[in-house]
């Protein structure tokens, strides 16, 4: 090799390596702007305003409790309705206790799970693929849009459990190959933290069975040992509320419980998987269309290869370890659990005829597992140019190199830009509403019709019933002030709000 040759490779790498690290602080200043927005900018809605009365009557001394809003409004330990699991809620409490905003220490709790699943895209990637599998691992978690009312996820701090539930299941995917029975914590933990975390089950066994160390017995036993594990969070928990509640109330929850999971406490229009189809195509910043038509072509591109690598198998194992990559069974096992969970999630949602048309019930498995998933496709990429014999072999990777980067680098710049446009309502603006309602209302209680007002009377601070619910007569009422009902008290215009006041 001549002089000027390796002056050339020289210059070449030093070139990848300003872009890559460019790349990366891009995609840094991207996420610092969408968190700023979610915790700080984003409004409280009413599902997290929900969950937020639990850590807040917590602080207070009341236990696990909730406001049971949606049971009427009287406070209600261990509220079903309440999906997002002591997992998320426990550690909001010590923060409130600070002194600590309680909306902001609420995103605060969720953004740290994001981060834990941003890393662990991140590792998790790196190890399958390289760095540029971890950008781009990274990167398409901001790709996914599922804010589209009415049961959005705004952003990455939003006081819910999917996104925490999300981290957990792939820190568990990356776990499994070495420590099936930490993988099953991981998945308990998810579960109490969002409970269709239990769709991942077939994807983590598989996993252990088909990938795992040993003989095949040797491999049930760790499955067996990982579902112990995976019982203990909830078991702890449902004891928790044994002891709280008693026996009799406890078989109330148990078949409370066993509705709100069956139906989703709700009755909905039926769905179908024609429908779920269609907003899952739609919950990305590019149009369903282009999303469908990207999908196809590199998956299949990725499953391609993925048969030539078993045609070469030594040929691969040889090429992954020269690049320092990941050992094949631990790639193997990393795309079974990416692959099973994330059909499972979809599908389960998809033919689930009775759930609503919301991207949120698969979320968590669309986070946790499309990750893995794009660094099995930059892993196909350097195989297919590793392959490369010629230079028209090597058009089609670095076509659909191009392909993924440039729809990772719109998406994130959308959501981005999205994340800086002026909001048509603003946390501070939900505070300063909010402190006018507390300064006027003495009561401990206030009732209010579900949706936006739910937010505000959580803003204030006073426990929040529903002005349909008999227990709310008698109580100062905060509603909309177009067509709101006469008011036999005191009766105060607040923006578009009207505050009734026995």
């Amino acid at each position: 090799m001549t002089r000027t040759t390796l002056r050339g490779a020289s210059t070449g790498s030093v070139l990848r390596t300003v872009l890559f690290w460019c790349t990366a602080a891009a995609l840094v200043t991207a996420n610092a702007i969408i968190a700023v927005h979610s915790i700080a900018i984003s409004p409280l809605w009413e599902d997290e305003a929900y969950n937020l009365t639990v850590p807040l009557n917590m602080a207070r001394g009341l236990g696990y409790t909730s406001d049971g809003i949606l049971f009427g409004g009287e406070l209600l330990p261990f509220d079903v309705r309440i999906s997002t699991g002591p997992v998320v809620l426990l550690p909001v409490v010590p923060l409130i206790a600070a002194g600590i905003d309680p909306a902001v220490a609420g995103r605060l709790v969720a953004l740290g799970f994001y981060a834990a699943l941003v890393a662990g895209a991140a590792f998790a990637a790196h190890r399958l693929a390289g760095r540029w599998a971890a950008l781009a691992a990274a990167a398409v978690l901001l790709a996914f849009d599922a804010s589209a009312p009415p049961s959005p996820i705004q952003g990455p701090a939003d006081l819910l459990g999917e996104i925490p539930a999300a981290a957990l299941l792939l820190w568990a995917a990356i776990v499994v190959p070495r420590a099936p029975w930490i993988a099953g914590l991981l998945l308990g933990l998810a579960v109490e933290a969002k409970t269709i975390s239990l769709l991942a089950v077939p994807a983590l066994v598989l996993a252990t069975l088909l990938t795992g160390v040993g003989p095949l017995g040797d491999r049930v036993r760790q499955v067996l040992a990982a579902a112990g594990a995976a019982i203990a969070p909830t078991a702890l928990f449902e004891l928790a509320a044994l002891i709280s509640l008693g026996p009799g109330d406890y078989a109330l929850r148990l078949r409370s419980m066993g509705y709100f999971l069956l139906t989703g406490g709700q009755t909905y229009q039926a769905t179908s998987p024609l429908e779920k189809t269609t907003v899952l195509a739609e919950s990305w910043f590019l149009p369903p269309g282009i999303v469908i038509a990207i999908v196809l072509v590199v998956g299949g591109f990725a499953a391609w290869n993925a048969l030539d690598a078993l045609r070469h198998r030594d040929q691969y194992r040889a090429y992954l370890h020269r690049a320092g990559l990941a050992p094949a069974r631990t790639i193997a096992s990393q795309l079974v659990v990416a692959a099973v969970g994330l059909t499972t999630f979809v599908a389960w949602w998809a033919f689930a005829a009775h759930t609503p048309l919301w991207v949120r019930h698969p979320a968590p498995g669309v986070l946790a597992y499309t990750p893995l998933l794009l660094a099995g496709i930059v892993l196909a990429v350097r195989w297919c140019l590793h392959r490369a014999r010629s230079a028209g072999s090597r058009v089609l990777p670095l076509g659909i190199a191009t392909v993924v980067a440039a729809t990772l680098a719109t998406q994130v710049s959308l959501h981005a830009l999205t994340a800086l446009s002026p909001p048509e309502r603003t946390l501070a603006a939900q505070r300063t509403l909010a402190a006018e309602v507390g300064d006027i209302v003495t009561s401990p209680w206030i009732a209010v019709p579900w949706g936006s007002a739910v937010r505000i009377g959580v803003h204030a601070g006073t426990h929040v019933g529903l002005t349909d619910s008999p227990s709310s007569a008698g109580l100062p009422t905060f509603v909309p002030a177009a067509g709101a009902p006469p008011c036999t008290g005191r009766a105060l215009v607040l923006d578009e709000w009207r505050l009734c006041v026995p």
